[in-house]
């Protein structure tokens, strides 16, 4: 089953205006300038139209542009709500915190959060939640 993520307005906003701004040189006289802002609005529209998670095969695989990782969901101990802004494969800074194996933690900021942890259950149904 598929998850998109979740769009937060700020992130929105930040991701929107830099995709504009990559592409204000085609419009000005900026020699050599669109050959890296473009290519740059590109990525950053992959990361927007990509990023999910999709759960199949006792596995989630989680992805944003061109990373992608795969997680076993019987590896997954806890899942908890953090708005942390580290790094991750989220679009909102509300965003469900994973910790699975020893050290393994993730951070996803699903749309459907209880359709999505239901869905890990399903598989892995010692998932503690929103525990600390």
């Amino acid at each position: 089953m598929y998850f998109p993520s979740k769009k937060d307005v700020w992130v929105t906003l930040i991701i929107w205006l830099s995709i504009l701004v990559c592409f204000l040189p085609l419009f000005s006289k900026a020699n050599g300038a669109p050959t890296i802002t473009v290519p740059i609005a590109g990525f950053l529209l992959w990361l927007w139209f990509s990023t999910g998670y999709t759960v199949e095969g006792g596995m989630l695989i989680v992805r944003s542009g061109p990373f992608k990782r795969k997680i076993p969901i019987k590896e997954i101990e806890k899942v908890k709500q953090s708005n942390s802004l580290l790094a991750s494969y989220a679009l909102s800074i509300r965003r469900l915190e994973l910790r699975f194996s020893k050290y393994g933690l993730v951070y996803v900021s699903p749309k459907d959060e209880e359709g999505f942890i239901k869905s890990l259950k399903e598989v892995n149904p010692s998932i503690r939640i929103n525990e600390n």
